[in-house]
């Protein structure tokens, strides 16, 4: 296997929903989050890492929506 051998073959760094840049997965839309103070709020995108992995890995140019 050929790239970084830290990184498994279907991980979150070889994901077309990665973004590396900021280390979030962009496969669903940023979820809402609060402030201690209860007012403010803002959205985030979860924070990832490039050698983790879920069920929703998709590759780099695939279109393919369905499940393998």
């Amino acid at each position: 296997m050929s790239g970084n051998k830290n990184q498994m073959p279907h991980s979150c760094g070889r994901c077309v929903f990665f973004n590396g840049e900021h280390s979030e997965c962009h496969r669903y839309p940023p979820v809402v989050t609060f402030m201690d103070n209860g007012c403010v709020r803002y959205s985030v995108f979860p924070n990832v890492m490039p050698h983790q992995w879920c069920g929703e890995f998709r590759r780099h140019g695939s279109d393919d929506t369905s499940s393998t």
